[in-house]
């Protein structure tokens, strides 16, 4: 179950605002390309996004949470957004597509840590 997921990339542009593609400024200076007479913002890559809403997401200082469901009772997850948003983005998405359902926790330190995520239940897979 998923709540408080921030939904940055919904926020960020594909373009760069302001940004010159730099098209325009080549056509004149090379006779190896097409050219070109108005400006076009730079595309940003996919890359270029992620790390656009990561900085959207780290400055809206929010967390998500997730309650994993287990034989033994509920465990409620904090997931700091704000702190490491692409292993947070990763994580939420992944729980969006029950990709952990039925999923074991491969490796448990009462009171510390659990490890799991693996399908194959061995924690190499």
């Amino acid at each position: 179950k998923l709540a408080g997921a921030p939904a940055a990339a919904a926020d960020v542009a594909k373009t760069k605002k302001g940004v010159s593609s730099g098209a325009m400024a080549a056509s004149f200076t090379s006779s190896a390309v097409d050219v070109v007479t108005e400006a076009s913002e730079l595309q940003l890559t996919e890359k270029d996004r992620r790390r656009e809403v990561w900085g959207v997401m780290r400055k809206l200082g929010k967390k998500g949470y997730v309650q994993l469901k287990t034989s033994h009772g509920d465990i409620n997850v904090e997931v700091r957004c704000d702190i490491a948003p692409g292993a947070s983005e990763n994580f939420l998405t992944l729980c969006g597509r029950g990709y952990y359902n039925g999923v074991k926790f491969h490796r448990v330190i009462k009171n510390f840590m659990m490890q799991g995520g693996d399908p194959t239940g061995t924690g190499k897979g």
